[in-house]
């Protein structure tokens, strides 16, 4: 088993990857230059371009003018690099404006910057300080990082129980590091008594959110030294869990200036031609408004038609014109079982963040629960939020629309045991007959790629800049 300073030493390392993912490779001194003459260069952008500078300006405006939210914004721009030069110097001083506001996922970056001391020196005690101001409004990540440091006493007198507690906040929120954490804590009985069904518990609800090393860890590591009773207990508990919010700003949005609300839900979807965009029914079911969120800025959408039976539903988006990415679709009569697939969505909104996450997989059966017609059965790794978002060929061609998860708790009480990714994609030839209703469409969507060599930097690329994040008010 991994002992508890290997799992600190893991974990730090993810810290590290997740600061510095968007600073790789940079110069510091062509970051400060683009920085200086950033504005500058928005008014003499290309016209391919005007759209997201101007849009970047007027974040830009509102960050100047003291929103908080539009600073942490500013400052996961120039952190993950999206719209300008990444440049982590130019992302600390934003989080700092906002974290001084009280912003809590602003005070947690500034958490782990302090801890790994990649923007400025290390110092483990505002470390310590900014990750309990976050953690204190009910930031998970923040939580687990303040557990990290109680365990290891780094910036803080060790305390082991004090350790456990965070990570147990952490943990029921759904952080899978946290419950990675607690389950290291659990197995060797530090800060609670030795408990490897609890242990296993915390492992099996970490695999079940997607997480290979936890699978990886229950099958080979715990499963073999449990008995079966132990085991059946274990899965028990898992099917019993479920994750509770704290907090007040947990969603990482971006600042809006026509939302007031938090939304009440959230999903995935893509545009199929300029101005109309594709999601799950389920997702929309009920709204009183829906926002479409791409690159950051929301557009107001309206429902053109729904097929709640398929499930499946198409937007009009207004602001998503011609300049935007659209993606095409092929026929699913062609897929074949063990076909590659992959997906990109918008998971767990309040805990993730607003990032696009890529997940990949394949094909493991042309019929869906029951052996239902109309779906696929992938392995693709999904959570709630990624419903609505387009399954894709490698080549970046729609095959499918993610559109539900095996329910776990019903599994559990049918089989014994949880499943193992195992999710449900709508066929696009089923999409493609719905599509086919709504006249105007009629000569607007993309034809199906048929590269054979196309980059699959590329395929992302397209599939990236062509699916959104759907609010739900």
């Amino acid at each position: 088993m991994m002992n508890a300073k290997s799992a600190r030493i893991a974990l730090s390392s993810i810290i590290a990857v997740f600061l510095l993912l968007a600073s790789c490779g940079k110069e510091a001194n062509a970051q400060v230059d683009l920085a200086t003459n950033n504005v500058g260069q928005l008014t003499n952008a290309t016209p391919a371009h005007t759209q997201e500078q101007r849009e970047l300006l007027e974040l830009r405006q509102k960050a100047e003018k003291g929103d908080p939210s539009a600073e942490f914004s500013l400052g996961e721009r120039y952190r993950t690099g999206s719209g300008v030069e990444s440049n982590l110097t130019e992302a600390f001083k934003w989080f700092r404006k906002a974290a001084e506001k009280g912003y809590a996922q602003a005070q947690r970056m500034l958490g782990f910057c302090y801890y790994n001391g990649q923007v400025v020196e290390k110092n483990l005690t505002e470390a310590v300080r900014w990750s309990h101001k976050a953690a204190e409004q009910g930031d998970a990540l923040a939580q687990w990082l303040l557990g990290l440091c109680y365990e290891s006493g780094e910036g803080v007198e060790k305390n082991q129980v004090e350790a456990v507690k965070w990570f147990r906040k952490a943990a029921e929120q759904g952080c899978v590091a946290a419950q990675l954490s607690l389950h290291n804590c659990y197995i060797h009985g530090e800060g609670v008594p030795e408990d490897w069904v609890e242990g296993y518990k915390w492992l099996n609800i970490a695999a079940a959110q997607g997480d290979t090393d936890a699978a990886h860890m229950r099958d080979s590591l715990m499963a073999p030294f449990m008995t079966p009773a132990q085991i059946a207990e274990a899965q028990r508990r898992s099917s019993e869990f479920v994750a509770k919010k704290e907090g007040k700003n947990l969603t990482d949005l971006p600042a809006q200036p026509n939302i007031t609300d938090r939304p009440k839900g959230s999903g995935t979807g893509f545009i199929i031609a300029p101005g109309y965009f594709l999601t799950c029914n389920h997702v929309i079911t009920d709204a009183t408004a829906i926002k479409v969120v791409t690159g950051r800025i929301s557009y107001q959408a309206r429902l053109v038609k729904a097929d709640p039976a398929n499930d499946v539903a198409l937007l009009k988006v207004d602001g998503l014109n011609g300049t935007v990415s659209v993606l095409p679709m092929r026929n699913s009569r062609d897929i074949r079982l063990g076909d590659s697939v992959f997906t990109i969505g918008f998971p767990n909104i309040d805990l993730q963040g607003v990032e696009p996450k890529l997940t990949r997989g394949e094909i493991n059966s042309l019929g869906g629960v029951h052996d239902d017609p109309r779906f696929f059965q992938v392995n693709v790794a999904v959570q709630p939020g990624n419903s609505g978002g387009a399954l894709l060929d490698m080549h970046g061609n729609v095959i499918g629309l993610v559109a539900a998860r095996l329910d776990e708790k019903i599994t559990l009480e049918a089989s014994g045991m949880l499943p193992q990714t195992v999710n449900y994609a709508l066929k696009s030839s089923f999409i493609l007959a719905f599509l086919d209703t709504v006249p105007e469409l009629v000569g607007k969507m993309p034809t199906r790629h048929m590269e054979k060599d196309r980059k699959f930097e590329d395929v992302i690329k397209e599939a990236q800049a062509a699916s959104a994040m759907v609010l739900v008010y």
